[in-house]
């Protein structure tokens, strides 16, 4: 997979699951899951590039 096709896949995921709960009350929960699948996405981009996940949010 390229980084355009994680990035996109991380944000299809985000929105998906924003518009899933976006009519329920405790719709602010999605942004810690969010910060889940941000912190997944650099753990999978360090794997790729054998970096940290600190230097992979440093570089982004």
């Amino acid at each position: 997979m390229t980084d355009v096709e994680i990035v996109s896949q991380v944000n299809a995921e985000i929105k998906g699951m924003y518009n899933y709960y976006s009519i329920a009350e405790n719709a602010t929960v999605i942004k810690n899951f969010a910060f889940i699948l941000e912190y997944s996405m650099y753990k999978t981009f360090g794997l790729k590039y054998r970096k940290s996940v600190y230097k992979m949010q440093i570089s982004a």
